[in-house]
């Protein structure tokens, strides 16, 4: 199996917001990190969805990923 790699600006706001809550406690940011990987699991495998994510604008993305975990 070939795996397409999509290169994500990590230094944008979106990431650094999540960043700074995570840093703020220890349990967040093991929430956060739980979360993350499971926001990576479920794009991996879905290349149009992970390229749609990627399309879209900060507001929209942030719509997305609480929708997503509220499963």
């Amino acid at each position: 199996m070939m795996v397409d790699l999509v290169l994500v600006d990590c230094d944008n706001e979106e990431v650094e917001e999540i960043r700074t809550k995570a840093s703020s406690s220890g349990a967040s940011k093991r929430f956060y990190d739980n979360f993350l990987c499971s926001v990576l699991d479920y794009l991996v495998g879905r290349e149009s969805e992970a390229k749609a994510f990627l399309d879209k604008i900060t507001k929209h993305r942030k719509i997305w990923l609480q929708k997503f975990s509220q499963g």
